[in-house]
Protein backbone atom coordinates (compact mmCIF):
# COMPACT_ATOMS: atom_id res chain seq x y z
CA UNK A 1 0.00 0.00 0.00
CA UNK A 2 2.48 2.54 0.61
CA UNK A 3 4.10 2.05 -2.94
CA UNK A 4 0.78 2.88 -4.25
CA UNK A 5 1.84 7.00 -4.22
CA UNK A 6 5.10 7.74 -5.50
CA UNK A 7 6.99 10.32 -3.72
CA UNK A 8 8.66 12.47 -6.38
CA UNK A 9 7.82 15.92 -7.56
CA UNK A 10 5.81 16.53 -4.80
CA UNK A 11 5.31 16.73 -0.91
CA UNK A 12 3.65 13.20 0.02
CA UNK A 13 1.40 12.75 3.36
CA UNK A 14 0.17 9.61 4.66
CA UNK A 15 -2.80 10.97 6.90
CA UNK A 16 -4.40 7.48 7.40
CA UNK A 17 -4.15 4.22 7.20
CA UNK A 18 -6.59 1.24 8.44
CA UNK A 19 -7.95 -2.19 7.45
CA UNK A 20 -6.22 -2.02 3.98
CA UNK A 21 -7.18 1.66 3.13
CA UNK A 22 -4.89 4.08 3.44
CA UNK A 23 -5.75 8.22 2.68
CA UNK A 24 -2.49 10.24 1.05
CA UNK A 25 -2.45 13.92 0.48
CA UNK A 26 -0.46 15.37 -2.29
CA UNK A 27 0.74 18.70 -2.61
CA UNK A 28 3.20 20.44 -5.47
CA UNK A 29 3.46 23.87 -6.58
CA UNK A 30 0.18 23.34 -8.85
CA UNK A 31 -1.93 22.82 -5.87
CA UNK A 32 -2.71 19.75 -3.58
CA UNK A 33 -5.50 16.80 -3.38
CA UNK A 34 -5.99 12.96 -1.69
CA UNK A 35 -5.68 9.73 -3.08
CA UNK A 36 -7.71 7.15 -1.16
CA UNK A 37 -6.43 3.70 -1.43
CA UNK A 38 -7.99 0.20 -0.85
CA UNK A 39 -6.99 -3.41 -0.85
CA UNK A 40 -10.01 -5.09 -2.43
CA UNK A 41 -8.43 -8.60 -2.57
CA UNK A 42 -5.20 -10.29 -3.59
CA UNK A 43 -4.31 -8.39 -6.81
CA UNK A 44 -6.70 -5.99 -7.24
CA UNK A 45 -6.76 -2.46 -5.66
CA UNK A 46 -8.98 0.95 -6.11
CA UNK A 47 -7.77 4.37 -5.59
CA UNK A 48 -10.00 7.43 -5.71
CA UNK A 49 -8.89 10.10 -6.88
CA UNK A 50 -9.64 14.14 -5.45
CA UNK A 51 -7.53 16.80 -7.13
CA UNK A 52 -6.98 20.21 -7.31
CA UNK A 53 -3.83 20.69 -9.23
CA UNK A 54 -2.71 20.99 -12.63
CA UNK A 55 -0.01 17.55 -12.23
CA UNK A 56 1.00 14.96 -9.75
CA UNK A 57 2.45 11.19 -9.83
CA UNK A 58 0.64 8.58 -8.68
CA UNK A 59 2.25 5.16 -8.30
CA UNK A 60 5.32 3.93 -9.53
CA UNK A 61 6.30 2.93 -13.30
CA UNK A 62 7.23 -0.72 -13.53
CA UNK A 63 6.99 -3.05 -16.35
CA UNK A 64 4.55 -5.47 -14.60
CA UNK A 65 1.79 -6.50 -16.66
CA UNK A 66 -1.77 -5.19 -14.88
CA UNK A 67 -4.71 -4.15 -16.18
CA UNK A 68 -5.71 -0.87 -15.32
CA UNK A 69 -9.27 0.67 -15.28
CA UNK A 70 -9.71 4.10 -14.50
CA UNK A 71 -12.59 6.34 -15.14
CA UNK A 72 -13.45 10.00 -15.07
CA UNK A 73 -16.21 11.65 -12.87
CA UNK A 74 -15.21 15.30 -13.64
CA UNK A 75 -12.69 16.78 -15.14
CA UNK A 76 -10.37 16.19 -17.54
CA UNK A 77 -6.47 14.11 -18.16
CA UNK A 78 -4.61 14.21 -20.89
CA UNK A 79 -2.16 11.51 -21.50
CA UNK A 80 1.24 10.42 -23.86
CA UNK A 81 0.40 8.02 -27.19
CA UNK A 82 4.19 8.84 -27.76
CA UNK A 83 6.08 11.21 -30.80
CA UNK A 84 4.35 14.08 -29.14
CA UNK A 85 1.12 13.45 -29.13
CA UNK A 86 -1.61 13.03 -26.36
CA UNK A 87 -5.12 12.43 -25.50
CA UNK A 88 -7.68 12.88 -23.13
CA UNK A 89 -9.47 10.79 -20.80
CA UNK A 90 -12.94 13.20 -19.81
CA UNK A 91 -16.13 13.24 -17.87
CA UNK A 92 -18.31 9.69 -18.32
CA UNK A 93 -15.25 8.13 -20.31
CA UNK A 94 -12.99 5.29 -19.49
CA UNK A 95 -9.67 4.80 -20.26
CA UNK A 96 -8.62 1.16 -20.46
CA UNK A 97 -4.59 0.05 -20.42
CA UNK A 98 -1.87 -2.75 -19.85
CA UNK A 99 -0.48 -1.24 -16.38
CA UNK A 100 3.49 -2.05 -17.75
CA UNK A 101 2.91 0.83 -20.63
CA UNK A 102 1.23 3.12 -18.60
CA UNK A 103 2.98 6.97 -16.98
CA UNK A 104 2.27 7.58 -13.36
CA UNK A 105 2.37 11.18 -14.34
CA UNK A 106 -1.15 12.95 -14.60
CA UNK A 107 -1.34 16.14 -16.59
CA UNK A 108 -4.94 17.89 -15.58
CA UNK A 109 -5.29 20.43 -17.90
CA UNK A 110 -8.73 21.65 -16.38
CA UNK A 111 -6.92 22.36 -12.87
CA UNK A 112 -9.06 19.61 -11.14
CA UNK A 113 -9.65 15.60 -12.01
CA UNK A 114 -12.30 13.42 -9.39
CA UNK A 115 -12.00 9.61 -10.61
CA UNK A 116 -11.16 6.42 -10.13
CA UNK A 117 -8.81 3.55 -10.93
CA UNK A 118 -8.74 -0.21 -10.96
CA UNK A 119 -5.71 -2.08 -10.99
CA UNK A 120 -5.66 -6.25 -11.20
CA UNK A 121 -2.62 -8.32 -11.56
CA UNK A 122 -3.15 -10.74 -13.91
CA UNK A 123 -1.54 -13.64 -11.84
CA UNK A 124 -2.68 -12.88 -8.15
CA UNK A 125 -6.29 -11.87 -9.15
CA UNK A 126 -6.68 -14.96 -11.42
CA UNK A 127 -6.34 -16.72 -7.80
CA UNK A 128 -8.07 -14.35 -5.63
CA UNK A 129 -11.09 -13.66 -7.44
CA UNK A 130 -12.70 -17.43 -8.27
CA UNK A 131 -12.52 -17.29 -3.93
CA UNK A 132 -15.06 -14.23 -3.71
CA UNK A 133 -17.28 -16.01 -6.41
CA UNK A 134 -16.94 -19.89 -6.76
CA UNK A 135 -17.22 -20.63 -10.44
CA UNK A 136 -16.57 -17.07 -11.89
CA UNK A 137 -14.21 -17.04 -14.97
CA UNK A 138 -13.60 -13.83 -16.02
CA UNK A 139 -9.74 -13.14 -15.88
CA UNK A 140 -7.67 -9.41 -15.89
CA UNK A 141 -5.55 -11.42 -18.86
CA UNK A 142 -8.93 -12.11 -20.86
CA UNK A 143 -9.86 -8.32 -20.71
CA UNK A 144 -6.52 -7.71 -22.13
CA UNK A 145 -6.63 -9.62 -24.25
CA UNK A 146 -9.97 -8.76 -25.36
CA UNK A 147 -9.38 -4.81 -25.87
CA UNK A 148 -6.14 -6.04 -27.34
CA UNK A 149 -3.95 -3.21 -24.84
CA UNK A 150 -0.07 -3.17 -25.70
CA UNK A 151 1.18 -0.46 -25.77
CA UNK A 152 -1.96 1.98 -26.81
CA UNK A 153 -4.62 2.82 -24.05
CA UNK A 154 -8.28 1.92 -25.23
CA UNK A 155 -10.40 5.40 -23.93
CA UNK A 156 -14.16 4.60 -24.71
CA UNK A 157 -17.47 6.07 -23.67
CA UNK A 158 -19.35 4.20 -20.59
CA UNK A 159 -22.10 2.37 -21.49
CA UNK A 160 -24.76 2.73 -19.10
CA UNK A 161 -24.41 -0.37 -17.52
CA UNK A 162 -20.77 0.83 -16.35
CA UNK A 163 -21.79 4.20 -15.52
CA UNK A 164 -24.02 2.59 -13.35
CA UNK A 165 -21.34 0.56 -12.13
CA UNK A 166 -18.84 3.03 -11.38
CA UNK A 167 -21.74 5.98 -9.96
CA UNK A 168 -22.41 3.19 -7.29
CA UNK A 169 -19.03 2.53 -6.23
CA UNK A 170 -18.89 6.73 -5.45
CA UNK A 171 -21.61 6.08 -3.29
CA UNK A 172 -20.45 3.26 -1.44
CA UNK A 173 -22.15 2.12 2.12
CA UNK A 174 -19.40 3.55 4.89
CA UNK A 175 -20.14 -0.22 7.03
CA UNK A 176 -19.76 -2.48 3.98
CA UNK A 177 -17.10 -0.80 2.23
CA UNK A 178 -14.75 -3.51 0.98
CA UNK A 179 -17.42 -5.93 0.43
CA UNK A 180 -19.32 -3.65 -1.71
CA UNK A 181 -16.13 -2.62 -3.65
CA UNK A 182 -15.71 -6.72 -4.13
CA UNK A 183 -19.11 -6.96 -5.51
CA UNK A 184 -18.72 -3.63 -7.95
CA UNK A 185 -15.68 -4.92 -9.65
CA UNK A 186 -17.03 -8.55 -10.49
CA UNK A 187 -19.44 -7.14 -11.60
CA UNK A 188 -17.06 -4.33 -13.60
CA UNK A 189 -14.96 -7.27 -14.97
CA UNK A 190 -18.26 -8.99 -16.08
CA UNK A 191 -19.59 -5.86 -18.18
CA UNK A 192 -16.56 -5.46 -19.86
CA UNK A 193 -16.48 -9.19 -20.83
CA UNK A 194 -19.32 -8.76 -22.50
CA UNK A 195 -18.39 -5.22 -24.06
CA UNK A 196 -17.84 -4.77 -28.03
CA UNK A 197 -14.09 -3.63 -28.31
CA UNK A 198 -13.97 -0.27 -29.90
CA UNK A 199 -13.38 -0.95 -33.58
CA UNK A 200 -9.43 -0.01 -34.68
CA UNK A 201 -10.11 2.77 -37.32
CA UNK A 202 -12.81 4.55 -34.14
CA UNK A 203 -9.49 5.93 -32.95
CA UNK A 204 -10.27 8.97 -29.93
CA UNK A 205 -8.85 12.17 -30.68
CA UNK A 206 -5.54 13.35 -30.07
CA UNK A 207 -3.83 16.38 -29.86
CA UNK A 208 0.16 17.28 -29.73
CA UNK A 209 1.91 19.06 -27.09
CA UNK A 210 1.63 22.87 -28.62
CA UNK A 211 -1.94 22.08 -29.09
CA UNK A 212 -2.95 21.61 -25.78
CA UNK A 213 -4.34 24.21 -23.66
CA UNK A 214 -2.50 26.29 -20.87
CA UNK A 215 -3.31 24.55 -17.77
CA UNK A 216 -5.13 27.55 -15.52
CA UNK A 217 -4.09 28.29 -12.13
CA UNK A 218 -5.42 25.96 -10.03
CA UNK A 219 -7.87 26.53 -6.81
CA UNK A 220 -8.23 24.06 -3.72
CA UNK A 221 -12.00 24.47 -4.26
CA UNK A 222 -13.24 24.74 -7.30
CA UNK A 223 -15.66 27.17 -8.54
CA UNK A 224 -17.63 24.76 -10.59
CA UNK A 225 -17.90 22.50 -7.45
CA UNK A 226 -20.71 23.07 -4.91
CA UNK A 227 -19.56 22.63 -1.31
CA UNK A 228 -22.45 20.21 -1.49
CA UNK A 229 -20.72 18.04 -4.26
CA UNK A 230 -17.84 18.41 -2.87
CA UNK A 231 -18.62 16.79 0.25
CA UNK A 232 -20.18 13.88 -1.44
CA UNK A 233 -17.14 13.37 -3.43
CA UNK A 234 -14.54 13.55 -0.68
CA UNK A 235 -16.97 11.38 1.89
CA UNK A 236 -14.58 8.44 1.26
CA UNK A 237 -11.16 9.21 2.43
CA UNK A 238 -13.22 11.84 5.35
CA UNK A 239 -14.78 8.78 6.74
CA UNK A 240 -11.36 7.40 7.09
CA UNK A 241 -10.41 10.20 9.06
CA UNK A 242 -13.09 10.77 11.42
Amino acid sequence: MRDAIQQEEQNTMLLAESDGCAVWQLRNETGEGTVTCYTIFPGVELRFRDLHMTHCVCGKTDDRMRLTIEHCREGRMAYALGEGAFSYVSVGEMKLENGASCSQKLDLPSGHYHGLVVTLDPEQASRSLPNVMAGFSVTPAAILRRFALNKTPKVVACTEQLAHIFEEMYRVPEKARISYFQIKILELLLALDSMTPPKENAAHPYFYKTQLEKPRPCAIFSPSISPKTSRRKSFLHDSILR
